[in-house]
């Protein structure tokens, strides 16, 4: 009789052990997820697309791709004479500057503890790379415009929820603070030399 109390958690546990294994399995696989968002910010607000693929460490540490392309880029309009400069006999030409940005870093997500396992809260912080295209585009009497890139570092922190609708499938919603240093190609006070921009959007991810 001592026994049957014992042999019913060993029971129990066993049968219990392939739902938590099958969750837990659910938790170490790999995803991908694809974001549909805008940036405000420098240029901003953006239409903003990305895509990222994370694999996890541990059960709340994960490494994660994120590449991400940001279009129209509005950084406003200037006139050719900087406002901290005296500019002698020379006409101040106007003239709009836009761009774009594609970018391709790497992140540390860390999920952090909740009360249901279908609502999942995380924080993260990386560095990576970013490419900038800017275009001016000057309204004198002669209308020309002309093209300047830069590659230079990025970084990346920020936080986010996601909600599980299945094993697989989960929709979330993702803020996302980055900067991008780019090649200073103005040398102006009014012309930022870095990009900083905050993603905010929603995404669906799908876990293998």
């Amino acid at each position: 009789m001592p026994r049957s109390p014992r042999v019913c958690t060993l029971i129990v546990v066993c049968l219990l052990a392939p739902i938590a294994a099958f969750g837990q399995s659910a938790d170490r696989n790999g995803r991908i997820s694809g974001f549909v968002t805008g940036s405000f910010g420098d240029g901003g607000p953006a239409p903003t697309i990305g895509l990222t693929a994370g694999y996890p460490l541990t059960p709340t540490i994960r490494v994660e791709l994120d590449g991400s392309y940001v279009r129209n880029l509005d950084f406003g309009r200037f006139f050719s004479c900087p406002p901290d400069r005296v500019c002698v006999a020379v006409v101040s030409f106007p003239f709009t500057l836009r761009g774009e940005a594609v970018s391709l870093g790497g992140n540390v997500v860390s999920e952090l503890p909740w009360g249901t396992r279908r609502v999942r809260p995380y924080v993260l912080a990386g560095a990576g790379v970013a490419h900038i295209r800017r275009t001016e585009r000057f309204e004198s009497f002669f209308p020309r415009r002309r093209t300047l890139t830069s590659t230079g570092p990025l970084l990346t922190a920020g936080a986010g929820v996601d909600f599980l609708l299945g094993n697989r499938v989960a929709l979330g919603v993702d803020v996302r603070y980055r900067r991008m240093f780019e090649k200073d190609h103005f040398q102006r006070s009014d012309i930022p030399p870095n990009v900083d921009l905050t993603r905010i959007g929603s995404s669906i991810s799908y876990r293998f």
